[in-house]
């Protein structure tokens, strides 16, 4: 089966969720066999496994707005979708997001099923216009989704939830007591600031003996204009004054995993997660995660991190490192919980459940 995702903001090593969990399916795909496209904005010369969407052009990071306005001045969108499925031969189609998947200008009329996948329900007009368009099958990555579209009136008898998956396989460890023991504190996020990096990076203890090592890097999205661009300077300039904190590069996809299981603990500062890929990708490497208890990370997690109540705030996540770091037998019980996370989200798992709930 030809099966095509769409994202305008798909770029290889972007960090965010939606383009992890879009390779990671892709891959998984393969695997089985199928053939998957990723219908893009953004240019992958020579890989024939992405197409550049007709007319979209988007200077990234962009947001929302961006976004929408330049739709507006493609009115024909949805026949030149149709004529590309047609071209390139697609049976499937996904469309990743309401507005980023273009979800709401899915062709009515098309050789292609269509799907939608909601990673993030939204205020915008996009999702009741994409659901107005029936598809074949609506997919969510979590119960927590599910939840959030009930809340804002959305009927959800016929979504499906389908996990996302793992892109690479968890990397194998030597040493985990001895990270436990004197390993850096590691954080990877995008620059978005509801990931809470620099009002974490700001609660550190004076004194914090371990290293504390921050991996950041800018989405092809942004909340507003300019959003991730303050989040950095505010990280940048906290980091100035706390000899322990580094702030690293940008990773490409093939280091994350590698980076984030040589850390002893992954700290998740967000206030918001509608699945968690970054706290997943840690766990499964046997790294315990320290994170505040919201969205879909206590369901996800269970006994392989210590989840923190949102209202004790960053200091409330440094204590729980502190405390996991000196009990050497609990942190070695989630990092065997962790571990065995790894099997139910490995790629081609993932692509045979999505495929049963989309083509059922």
């Amino acid at each position: 089966m030809r099966i095509a995702f769409v994202l305008v903001s798909y770029r290889r090593d972007a960090p965010a969720g939606m383009e992890r969990s879009v390779a990671a399916l892709a891959a998984g795909l393969r695997q089985l066999g199928h053939q998957p496209f990723v219908l893009t904005a953004a240019a992958h010369p020579g890989d024939p496994a992405t197409v550049p969407l007709p007319g979209v052009r988007l200077d990234l990071p962009a947001d929302d707005e961006d976004l929408r306005s330049m739709l507006h001045t493609l009115p024909d969108l949805e026949v030149d979708l149709a004529e590309l499925y047609r071209a390139h031969g697609i049976d499937l189609v996904c469309y990743v997001d309401a507005l980023w998947g273009l979800g709401a200008r899915a062709p009515q009329r098309s050789s292609a099923r269509s799907t939608l996948t909601v990673h993030v329900v939204g205020d915008g007009p996009e999702l009741p216009a994409a659901l107005a368009r029936n598809p074949h099958a609506v997919t969510a990555p979590s119960g927590t989704v599910l939840q959030q579209a009930a809340a804002r009136g959305h009927d959800i008898t016929r979504w499906q939830v389908v996990a996302n998956g793992l892109l690479n396989s968890p990397p194998e460890v030597d040493g985990r007591e001895a990270l436990r023991v004197q390993g850096p504190v590691r954080l990877l996020a995008r620059l978005g600031p509801e990931k809470g990096v620099a009002e974490c990076l700001d609660a550190l203890p004076a004194g914090f003996e371990r290293p504390v090592q921050v991996a950041l890097a800018a989405a092809g999205f942004e909340v507003d204009r300019g959003s991730q661009r303050r989040v950095f300077v505010d990280c940048r300039r906290i980091a100035a004054g706390r000899p322990a904190i580094d702030l690293c590069s940008a990773l490409p996809w093939s280091r994350v995993d590698r980076f984030l299981a040589g850390a002893s603990v992954v700290v998740v500062p967000s206030s918001a997660e509608t699945f968690g890929l970054v706290a997943l990708e840690a766990a499964a490497a046997g790294t315990p995660v320290v994170a505040f208890a919201v969205g879909n990370l206590p369901a996800l997690l269970g006994d392989a991190a210590e989840l923190v109540p949102l209202a004790n705030g960053p200091d409330g996540l440094w204590r729980a490192v502190e405390v996991l770091l000196a009990d050497p037998a609990d942190y070695e019980a989630r990092s065997t919980a962790g571990r065995a996370l790894a099997p139910a989200h490995a790629p081609a798992v993932v692509a045979d459940a999505w495929l049963a709930a989309v083509t059922g």
